[in-house]
Formats: C-alpha cells, structure tokens, sequence
C-alpha cells in the first residue's frame, strides 16, 4: 500500500472554508447543506480551539430558524464548553433566552415506535420476536422459521437491532455517498437531525451523543481512528475487519476467549433461539455466537492484511502471533457478511428529495435464518436502524416465512432476472414463482379474479405511484392498516397470485415504507 497509516490532519484554515459554505448555504435558505457543511467544518477543525465554539454557535443559530429548539440548546452548550470567546458566549445568551420562550412551539418529533409494535406477544426468551415463530431445521431448507399459529397480512412479527452495524461510503457507488460520514452516527447509524459531534482524531467520524462516542470508541474506532486512510483500500473486507475489532472488544481484548466462542459455535452451531435474550445482562458474547454459527464454511480469502496489523500500536504483537486465526476469522466474517448482512437505509433529511437512502450494512441474528422465495410472505423495512418484519400476506400456522434476498420478486423482475441475482447466494430458487413461472405486474399477465377489489387496489397503486401526491406518515399509516385489512379478507390461495391481490401487496409494501418516514425535513 502506498498510503500512510494516517495523512488525515485537521486544519482550521479547511475548517473555516466549509464554515463559510455553510454560513452562505443558510443565508439563502438551504438549511440541509448547510447542516452537512457545518459538520464537515466541525470535523477539520483544531481540538481546544475558538474555531469549534464559532461553529456550534452557528449551528445554533440554524437549528433556531428550524424551529428544533432542543437542538439549538443542546449547541449553544457545545459552544459553551469551548468557552473561547467572550463575544460568541454574549451572542449565546441571547439566543439561549429565544429558544426557552419559544420551545413549546418548536416542531414535533415523532416517535415511530408507538405505531410499530410487535402484533402478538413477545417471546419470553427473545423479546423482539413474537412468540408463535420457531427454528426448524431439515435437508432442504436447512435452517428455517414456522410459525405455529395463523399470521395476518400487516402484522408486525419481529423488531430486531443489528448487532454489527457499519456506515458505508462509496465513492464509486451513489448509493453510499461520500457526506454519510457527515450524515449519520458512526456507532448507532442514526442522522440525529445532524446534530452530530466529531470525532477528535480523524476527519469522517462523528457521533450523536457523549455515550456514541465513547461506545463506538471503545467497540471499534479505537483501533481504526488512526488507519482510516488504509482501511478505505481493503474495500470490500472493511466490514469483517470492522467486525474482528468489535468482536475482540466483546471479548475484553482476550483472542484466546474469541477463539473459544468460535470454536464453541462451530461445535454447537447454535441459533439465536439457542439464548435467553431477556436478562438485563450482556448478552453480546450469545449474539456473536449466533452470528458465527451462521455459516462454517468459507468460500473467500481476504486480501494481506499485514501492512494493517504489523504497523498498528494496539495490533502489532497480536497479529505476530495469531495471525493465523485472525485471517481464519476475517474470512468467516466476509462469508457471513455476503451471505447475511442487510443494507440499512434511512430517510433523506433534503425536503426536496425525501426518499430512503443508503446508510451502511448490518446483521441481524434473526432475520437471517429467514430463507428466500421469489413470491414472499414477509417483509423487512429498516426503522430507526432496526429490522422490522411484517406480514406480507396471510400465513397459515405451520407455514414457512419466506422472505426475498432481492429487493422486488417476482412483482417486477422475470425468472431469469431473478435467478441471474441469486446467483452470490450459491443455490438454484425452485420457489412457487419460480416452479411456475409467475408473471410479473408489468406483463399484463396476471390474471384478475375480483373486479371490484382490483379497481380499488389499481386506483390506489396508481395514486401511490404518482409523485405528485405525496403520503404524509400519518396518512400512510392508516392506509397500511386499510390495505392489510382488504387483503386479509379477500385472500385466497387458490386464486394468488392474481393481479389485485399482488397490487394489494405493493400497496401495503409502499404504505409501510412512508409510515417509518419522520414528518421532519430540512430545505
């Protein structure tokens, strides 16, 4: 590798050019860019300095035009903290004195998690899951969920926290832009409005809060603060090497304890449903296991990954000595990673493209015993970074839950579309919509077996098709649970798929997307 471990330098002279981008983007009114640029700022600037107490009062001041009072509060304390400059702390004051009379009046956050409940009872094992789903295992699927009693179309079935998490940018790839890092949390993976904080060390770090910081410091940045430069050229193996840092962090640093959990989870091969999730205690070293057990068998190889470890002051003498098993658990990571993790997505704060962007990967221990078809009955949305699963369509008990590794199914993609995407998951899709060869919605071949529920569930595809009539999260909500409804009574598995009831699952699909939306936005 070409690159030093560490060329990122923090200058005040960068930090004061994206200050002043910043201070320009909000004169004439775009508050979101500014917000970015601000955090940039933020992120250049010299620790200690009067340059940090300027921003955080100018950012202050914009979370003031927004009407997020809390959030201008909590930036005036930032700056305070600096106490650099008697004038910036007078303006403060001021300011200070604005927010607390007007903070009844400021905008309304909205808390998704008093609409996205689990449906039934949760299990007392497993709390995020409810409590009719189990784990079977046979030849064919391997691995699977059931469920053991009949499931609705709408229900929320699981809610689950992924438990590595990584915040993705690709220059080469717009769905990860290269401003992520000015976006979003790097521990948690939550916007937090944008009112983030920097990390002290490195330039594309920062946090949401005090205990972010020192969570994500003790878990993993740590170790990647002062070689983000050559971790950007392991491209693909960033995230197994990522998840090697957290998981030796779970272990207390010791790798002979990482080493006893891996071979314990390939002697045991345990799933999440093996661990009692409900205590209040630690339950990170159960759910790296669970993770592990995922896959036994690697079909990768990680690029050297010497020149990371032999010049690292933390890593040096541990990768002299296991650099063996760290290569052995790098490679299982990548195999887990390909065959398992999610990409997690999160609303865009731009009020002039408000639509889900691509926020970084995570796994979830759960969700992925879910097996794929290409004619689904779950589905997962990303809420506030967590998975939630719901009910696609009626489920009898007894039945599998499937879910689709890739994105639209058979709603919008061909068989050979479909297969020619599988093929990274190393097997061959027999599904009913593969063994059938379904027709997708755009074919005009589907059949329509109720004419009356199909002009109802058409009307309402188009209107949820057409930009110009945009949901609002409360609209959207109320129709999810319509939709669900007028699915569930007319279902029938003699008759699906039929061109209604598909329409009736994409609704559904759309409505729930909207609902996990915040009604805040930035212009």
């Amino acid at each position: 590798m070409s690159k030093k471990l560490n060329d990122q330098q923090k200058s005040n002279k960068v930090s004061e050019s994206q200050r002043h981008k910043a201070l320009h983007d909000a004169k004439i009114g775009k508050f979101h860019e500014a917000l970015i640029n601000f955090n940039k700022s933020l992120c250049h600037a010299e620790s200690n300095t009067s340059t940090i107490a300027l921003i955080y009062a100018n950012r202050a001041a914009v979370y003031y035009q927004l009407n997020l009072h809390d959030k201008s509060l909590n930036n005036i304390a930032l700056a305070r903290e600096c106490h650099h400059n008697a004038d910036i702390l007078n303006d403060l004051d001021e300011l200070e004195e604005k927010c607390y009379e007007n903070i009844n009046n400021q905008l309304k956050y909205d808390d998704p998690w008093e609409y996205f409940k689990l449906s039934y009872p949760a299990n007392k094992r497993l709390p995020f899951i409810i409590d009719c789903l189990e784990v079977k295992n046979d030849k064919k699927y391997g691995r699977y969920v059931t469920t053991t009693q009949p499931l609705n179309a709408g229900d929320i079935l699981a809610i689950e926290e992924p438990f590595f998490k990584f915040l993705k940018v690709d220059p080469d790839d717009n769905e990860y832009p290269e401003t992520n890092p000015y976006n979003y949390c790097a521990n948690c993976l939550r916007d937090n409005y944008l009112d983030l904080i920097p990390c002290d060390g490195c330039l594309t770090t920062m946090f949401c809060s005090r205990k972010c910081m020192e969570e994500g410091n003790r878990m993993f940045h740590q170790y990647e603060c002062n070689i983000l430069d050559v971790l950007k050229e392991t491209d693909n193996f960033r995230m197994a090497v990522r998840n090697f840092f957290v998981s030796l962090s779970i272990c207390n640093r010791n790798i002979d304890e990482l080493k006893r959990l891996m071979d314990e989870s390939d002697e045991k091969n345990p799933t999440i449903f093996n661990f009692d999730l409900s205590l209040c205690e630690n339950n990170s070293k159960d759910l790296l296991m669970a993770m592990m057990s995922l896959t036994n068998k690697t079909n990768v190889r990680v690029k050297d990954m010497s020149y990371v470890f032999q010049h690292h002051k933390l890593l040096k003498k541990l990768w002299t000595k296991e650099k063996e098993f760290i290569n052995k658990f790098l490679e299982r990571m990548m195999q887990v990673e390909i065959l398992n993790f999610h990409g997690i997505k999160g609303q865009s704060l731009n009020a002039k493209s408000v639509f889900r962007k691509c926020v970084g990967d995570g796994s979830y221990a759960f969700c992925s015993l879910l097996n794929h078809s290409c004619c689904p009955n779950v589905m997962r949305i990303v809420v506030d970074n967590r998975m939630v699963l719901i009910c696609e369509r009626p489920i009898k008990a007894g039945e599998q839950l499937f879910d689709c590794y890739i994105g639209d199914s058979f709603y919008y993609k061909s068989k050979e579309h479909r297969q020619e995407e599988l093929e990274d998951y190393n097997f061959t899709c027999d599904c009913l919509a593969c063994e059938n060869d379904y027709a997708d919605i755009l074919s005009g071949l589907l059949p329509v077996i109720n004419h009356q529920i199909f002009r109802l569930a058409y009307t309402s595809y188009k209107d949820l098709q057409d930009p110009r009539k945009v949901l609002t999260v409360e609209q959207a909500r109320m129709l999810a649970k319509k939709y669900s409804l007028i699915l569930n009574q007319n279902f029938s598995e003699n008759s699906y798929p039929c061109k209604e009831l598909v329409m009736l699952q994409l609704c559904i699909v759309k409505c729930f997307l909207t609902a996990a939306f915040s009604p805040i936005t930035f212009k």
